[in-house]
């Protein structure tokens, strides 16, 4: 185990009060052989696997990458964002353009959908993974599209057929891709074969369905809110507390919930929370075991801020965590990073890349493996702070930030 690149360790114990012995490098070895040992320990035991056939979580590229870095504002209305709709542009040439639009948006959405997270941000066909609303410019090489459209201001949307079926038909599925385009006497929509003219307030009130809120903020352990979410989960779930919190967050409608029980720290649960007036339902379950679960939160709850969903997947990442932490402790203690007055860990967690202690000192420690047998150690007073480094050193993305305690 070794310290911000090798040096000595720097004083970790100032919020607790006292000051670290500098960690040698002549001891380092020795620490490394024994952490070497307690993953091994752990293999053999069958609780955990030092080297996994497989990264622990990877966000493979979008096969057709496209389109900008930054999404646009939530909240607000979005189309092309260059172009402005021609409020008078004849019905008919404006009904034929969107029927190409929509039939050749279907298309591409089929056809790119096994490999594309594909959410509806807003009511409009969002892809997830590069946060780009898909605009005519997008269907440029599409069967049957016209690309004479290409720059058209239109409104590409994905939303339930259920919501628009008083006016076009549904697909075959749930879920359908639709083509929109203001004008001076409402809203001309296209979609399988079929166009309509929707009232404004109409329109709008289809698409409200699908608006997330902007407002994000985290709900701190002090609060009642944070209560209540925890009764809520207790009294809806089969798992009890008391409660590791490791991540919750609300966007005003939703909450967003990750924790494991006290007594059962490799049992992480994931949960989606409806807030009605003053209570708090869950809505969303057994996140832990979804695949795709960004769509699947999309799907179920398509008004809700994906911005407050940890974009990890519990169900490909659980089966790396480490059970027994005894050796790991002991080679702390041996170097001097702890001593008996921290006590033992109030919260640990850990895989093969990353272990997060928290001591009753008030103490904080993100350990990370450099993949040679040697950890390095960085005390966090935060949990800002610990999730910033793990980010800075993490070989994945997304770093499996469940391993830190929030609250």
């Amino acid at each position: 185990m070794i310290c911000e690149a090798g040096k000595k360790c720097p004083e970790f114990g100032q919020a607790a009060g006292k000051s670290r012995t500098g960690l040698i490098l002549a001891v380092a070895l020795v620490i490394a052989a024994i952490l070497a040992v307690f993953l091994a320990r752990s293999i053999a035991s069958g609780k955990s696997s030092d080297t996994p056939a497989e990264p622990i979580s990877t966000v493979a590229p979008t096969e057709f990458p496209i389109g900008s870095e930054e999404p646009f504002p939530i909240g607000e209305e979005q189309g092309n964002p260059t172009k402005e709709p021609d409020l008078g542009k004849p019905v008919p040439e404006v009904e034929k353009m969107l029927l190409s639009v929509s039939q050749a948006a279907q298309k591409y959405y089929e056809q790119y959908n096994s490999n594309v997270d594909y959410v509806s941000q807003n009511g409009l066909l969002y892809e997830y993974p590069s946060s780009t609303f898909i605009e005519p410019s997008h269907l440029v090489g599409v069967e049957g599209f016209d690309e004479a459209y290409a720059e058209e201001w239109a409104l590409i949307l994905f939303i339930k057929s259920e919501d628009i079926k008083g006016y076009l038909p549904a697909g075959s599925e749930e879920w359908g891709v639709y083509a929109a385009y203001e004008t001076s006497g409402g809203y001309v929509a296209a979609g399988f074969g079929k166009t309509a003219t929707i009232p404004k307030d109409e329109f709008k009130g289809i698409l409200a369905g699908y608006t997330a809120s902007s407002s994000i903020s985290r709900i701190k352990s002090d609060t009642e809110e944070y209560k209540k979410v925890l009764e809520a989960i207790e009294a809806g779930s089969s798992v009890k507390g008391p409660f590791d919190v490791r991540y919750m967050e609300t966007d005003g409608r939703y909450v967003s919930a990750v924790l494991s029980p006290k007594d059962g720290p490799l049992n992480i649960r994931e949960y989606i929370l409806q807030i009605q007036g003053t209570n708090y339902i869950i809505r969303i379950d057994k996140m832990e075991s979804m695949e795709d679960k960004i769509v699947s939160v999309n799907r179920q709850a398509p008004d809700l801020n994906l911005e407050i969903v940890p974009p990890y997947e519990l169900l490909t990442n659980k089966r790396y965590l480490v059970s027994d932490f005894a050796n790991f402790t002991k080679s702390l203690k041996s170097s001097g990073m702890i001593t008996e007055d921290d006590g033992s860990p109030d919260f640990i967690s850990g895989n093969d890349e990353f272990v997060f202690i928290m001591f009753p000192s008030n103490l904080h420690l993100l350990c990370n493996s450099t993949g040679a047998g040697e950890w390095k150690v960085y005390p966090v007073v935060t949990y800002d702070e610990a999730v910033n480094r793990m980010k800075e050193l993490s070989k994945f993305n997304p770093p499996p930030y469940f391993l830190i305690k929030q609250s």
